[in-house]
């Protein structure tokens, strides 16, 4: 009988769906763009693999990361999600950001 429950937990397991479960999402207000400025988006994501737990969420500091470093000037409006994706024996925690990177028109300036 044992045999026969670890065997269909196996089954169970290859056949889940791999499907992204989105858990949180959040939205920032975001600003209108001054005059003499621009407005371009800017995205970013990580992610890590967890086979039991973790307490671990260095992956979130490296998406902030990566979104920063795509804007000299200010990012309004960000949108953060989280989803979770199961797969065999593990899953993943991802992060996506989408922002509205505004910077100095450059084109104003040299004008």
């Amino acid at each position: 009988m044992i045999r026969l429950t670890s065997s269909l937990l196996l089954a169970l397991m290859l056949v889940a769906p791999a499907e992204a479960r989105v858990f949180a999402q959040n939205l920032n207000p975001q600003e209108a763009v001054p005059a003499g400025f621009t407005a371009r988006p800017v995205f970013a994501s990580a992610s890590q693999s967890v086979v039991f737990f973790s307490t671990n969420s260095d992956y979130v500091e490296t998406a902030r990361q990566r979104l920063l470093s795509q804007c000299s000037g200010d990012i309004t409006g960000i949108s953060t999600q989280f989803a979770v994706t199961p797969k065999f024996l593990h899953y993943i925690n991802e992060v996506r950001m989408e922002g509205l990177c505004i910077e100095p028109d450059v084109a104003a300036v040299s004008e």
